[in-house]
């Protein structure tokens, strides 16, 4: 990509810390007001992570809204589809002008028809929240005994050691309701942002019962050897379906096109697909064993890994449209990052060139 910096870990490093720190305080306000103890307990269950997923909603949004401010046309369309050049948004009407680096808020000016710049900041960030929530709580339920009876989660206790397993379910129902809660708003919001806040909610939704039917078929898969395919589908689904979604949501408030919608959609399902592939390595590097049920106990590391960069160049293939000389963009700057990675690891386990596919 044009004007890349010259260490995207860096930027990647600095960028999610920036929006960790602004995320973190928003998902502690949300919960605030519930009582005690569930407050704690949901805090407790919400706290820590990357906030990947909440980032890819404000970076979509912050991102979009300053391209269609700037007027750089872009195609918002599959690779190698044709026929949907410059319609990257479902209206060419003036909209807000957005800073993506810092987000601060700017009076809306004559002729603007989605609100000020501190309104999108506004309904991106409670977004994010909402999808940090989703992902908490399905992070509690996956964790429980009778899924995947884990005893640690994000380098503590996981909820039901912590709080006991009935009160670890109901902090995950907590989590998930007020996800919603958050997402919607308050009543008071013009309609114009109720809907579009409707709308993203309705997203998070397709995108949560995603995930829920990939842990079904996880569950199901227990003790099983399902093959290749079938953990792909797991995958894509248990992982790349909240990526997904989240990617679509960031579009959705920005007023984004449906040929823009389906390109995010499918950069993060292709994202998330690698990304828990190569959460799979990582955990079989550090153990020197892999997990059952993985990709890489169904393959080899090898093998999962050059499946993962597949993924990866297919997300950049993905992101193609939305790329102009001299920006950064956080899409492009995770998968090329992850896409390094997993290279030197094909490399070394391969004793090749690094080129899989």
């Amino acid at each position: 990509m044009n004007g890349a910096i010259e260490d995207p870990g860096e930027y990647l490093r600095r960028y999610l810390d920036e929006r960790k720190t602004v995320i973190d305080e928003a998902v502690r306000r949300s919960l605030s007001r519930y009582p005690s103890p569930l407050r704690e307990m949901m805090i407790y269950s919400a706290e820590g992570g990357k906030r990947l997923r909440g980032t890819v909603v404000l970076a979509v949004s912050g991102y979009l809204s300053c391209t269609r401010a700037s007027g750089l046309p872009f195609t918002a369309c599959k690779p190698g589809e044709e026929g949907f050049r410059d319609l990257p948004f479902a209206s060419e009407a003036p909209s807000v002008v957005s800073n993506a680096n810092d987000m601060k808020g700017h009076n809306q000016g004559k002729g603007e028809r989605v609100g000020t710049t501190a309104d999108l900041h506004e309904d991106a960030l409670d977004l994010a929240v909402a999808v940090e929530l989703v992902h908490a709580y399905s992070l509690v339920h996956d964790d429980l005994p009778c899924m995947d009876n884990d005893d640690f989660r994000r380098g503590k206790p996981t909820a039901h050691r912590k709080f006991g397993e009935a009160m670890a379910v109901l902090a995950g129902d907590g989590l998930l309701t007020a996800a919603f809660e958050v997402g919607l708003g308050d009543a008071s919001l013009p309609p114009e942002r109720r809907c579009k806040r409707a709308r993203a909610c309705a997203e998070l939704a397709r995108g949560a019962a995603g995930m829920v039917a990939g842990q079904v078929f996880d569950m199901e898969a227990k003790g099983k050897r399902l093959g290749p395919e079938a953990v792909k589908r797991i995958y894509l689904l248990k992982t790349g379906a909240l990526f997904e979604s989240a990617a679509r949501i960031g579009g959705i408030l920005a007023e984004a096109g449906a040929k823009c919608l389906d390109a995010l959609g499918a950069w993060g399902r292709e994202f998330g697909y690698a990304f828990q592939i190569a959460d799979d390595i990582e955990d079989a590097e550090a153990t020197s064993s892999a997990e059952d049920d993985t990709l890489v106990a169904e393959t080899s590391i090898q093998d999962a890994a050059e499946e993962a960069v597949l993924a990866l160049r297919r997300s950049l293939d993905y992101l193609t449209p939305f790329e102009h000389p001299g920006e950064t963009w956080f899409l492009s700057e995770i998968s090329r990052f992850y896409l390094s990675r997993l290279n030197v690891l094909f490399t070394a386990s391969s004793g090749g060139t690094g080129e899989s596919g």
